[in-house]
């Protein structure tokens, strides 16, 4: 690659700004004005603000003229002036940089097959400014995807543009992208994050910077990568629904990233293995605080219904934890009857109560909040997991409630579930009230009949909940549900049994 002479460029022939549009899936688009303010963030919104500053809202085939002028304007208003915007300097802006930076690589191509020797000049400016303030402490984030990202990219740049190689020091880089790999898996290659999506997302960086890494072990590498090729593929396979959809769990998004799946056949189960999940011998998973276990009816084991199910009791990232400890999704017959509301960016205040334990199929105490996400972690734990002949039984835990330990376990025998809810208190200065939460997906209703819920879809009875031990009630109540289109919220149930008892079992019929 040439690169064109630093000398600031001359201006372009001026072009009108209404020309310049900023489009979003989730938001109205935004009209720049002219001058272009780079600090604006017109929905109060990290998604939007974002995708403004990564730039990626520009097309390819944008007019080169006007490109230039939003370019120069971008490098007049960040490096220039320094009237930053804060996903320029600031930690939040770190992945935003990365893709940036493959915008201004590609606007720098286009600029060069025009022969737009001033336009090339600014793009170099911008890059090196941005390989720079990219190699700041306060601009990564050890032991995080997003940190991840940014040595793969400034490794691409040491590689294959020799030319900035003067503002990179790949020698650090590298030490800090291993340390923060390290960070994000397990041994076996398991995310930390807690979100099936970020395994599948995670997955190709992990590749990319072990491929990048200046200096590797060759046989070492191609180990790790194999190891991380099998197991996310299991974790992948365990999750997806025969709908070809994954069960929520944390901060999932329901649907596969097929581009993922395209580029990375590795880690795509085929048919016959994904038909042979849920046979004997190949239905239960548990890793990192996620349990699965999948059945298929047979004749001669007596089981009449297919049966998905996941729960899950960790703590893994800040970055994507969700106060979700104990809850669990069950689907029969392909119909999922106790879900998860699901995982988004869209619309901050929503989204966080979508995180909450309230929007979960868990355990809440009256006055008494989970911990923070941000304080150090409190115990919890799947503590034990087996199969049984008809099913299997899985124990969780966690600490997370001050002056509480609060543990389920859940048990599959044949065609019904048994859950059997438990809290130790360390204070009784005020008396016990819990509220143990079954989350439902949006197509099924309800039916409260003293101690029991039957559950609907359509006029069809899909299940049936009894607390068969622990005085209480029965109410419901409304969540905001996220489905396959991410950006779109819906409107789900939960039940709520409240209880003063210390000890609760329900039993779910299917």
């Amino acid at each position: 690659m040439q690169i064109a002479p630093a000398a600031m460029p001359s201006s372009p022939a001026t072009i009108p700004m209404d020309a310049i549009q900023v489009e979003h899936a989730a938001f109205p688009t935004v009209v720049l004005a002219d001058p272009i303010d780079w600090a604006i963030n017109p929905y109060n919104s990290p998604a939007w603000l974002h995708h403004f500053m990564s730039l990626r809202w520009i097309p390819a085939d944008f007019e080169a003229d006007l490109l230039f002028q939003i370019v120069k304007s971008f490098y007049q208003f960040h490096c220039a002036k320094k009237s930053r915007n804060p996903y320029y300097t600031h930690l939040r802006g770190d992945h935003a940089a990365v893709i940036r930076i493959e915008q201004l690589l590609t606007f720098r191509e286009r600029f060069s097959e025009l022969n737009n020797v001033p336009a090339q000049g600014i793009c170099d400016r911008i890059i090196r400014a941005e390989a720079v303030n990219l190699q700041r402490d306060a601009m990564y984030r050890a032991g995080h995807n997003h940190g991840l990202m940014t040595d793969i990219m400034l490794l691409t740049l040491w590689n294959d543009y020799p030319a900035y190689r003067g503002s990179i020091d790949p020698v650090m880089i590298a030490a800090r992208g291993q340390a923060t790999l390290d960070e994000m898996f397990t041994r076996d290659g398991i995310t930390r994050e807690h979100s099936i999506s970020y395994q599948e997302h995670n997955y190709p960086l992990a590749v990319q910077f072990l491929d990048l890494h200046p200096d590797h072990n060759a046989a070492l590498i191609k180990k790790r990568k194999a190891t991380f090729a099998e197991n996310t593929k299991k974790i992948l396979s365990f999750a997806l629904r025969d709908s070809g959809d994954y069960l929520a769990i944390g901060d999932t998004l329901r649907s596969p990233n097929k581009n993922i799946r395209a580029s990375h056949p590795e880690i795509v189960a085929n048919e016959n293995e994904l038909a042979t999940l849920g046979s004997k011998g190949y239905r239960l998973y548990c890793d990192t605080g996620l349990f699965f276990y999948k059945r298929r009816k047979s004749v001669d084991d007596s089981f009449k219904k297919n049966i998905h199910f996941s729960a899950t009791c960790g703590w893994n990232s800040v970055n994507h934890k969700q106060d979700d400890e104990l809850s669990f999704c069950l689907e029969i017959d392909g119909e999922l009857v106790f879900d998860d509301p699901g995982y988004t960016v869209n619309v901050v205040p929503r989204d966080r109560a979508i995180r909450t334990a309230s929007a979960h199929s868990t355990i809440e105490i009256a006055e008494s909040p989970f911990c923070d996400i941000r304080d150090s972690a409190r115990g919890s734990r799947i503590a034990a997991w087996f199969e049984t002949t008809n099913g299997f039984v899985v124990n969780m835990a966690h600490d997370r409630v001050a002056d509480h330990a609060i543990s389920r376990e859940i048990s599959l025998y044949g065609e019904y579930l048994t859950i059997r809810d438990k809290i130790l208190r360390t204070n009784f200065r005020n008396p016990l009230l819990a509220f143990h939460n079954f989350v439902l997906h949006p197509d099924i209703q309800a039916e409260v009949s003293g101690l029991k819920v039957k559950l609907y879809k359509g006029n069809t009875v899909v299940a049936e909940i009894e607390a068969v031990e622990g005085n209480g009630s029965w109410t419901s109540e409304n969540l905001d549900y996220i489905g396959i289109d991410k950006y779109l919220y819906l409107i789900t149930k939960k039940m709520v049994f409240k209880s003063s008892q210390e000890f609760c079992e329900f039993k779910i019929e299917f």
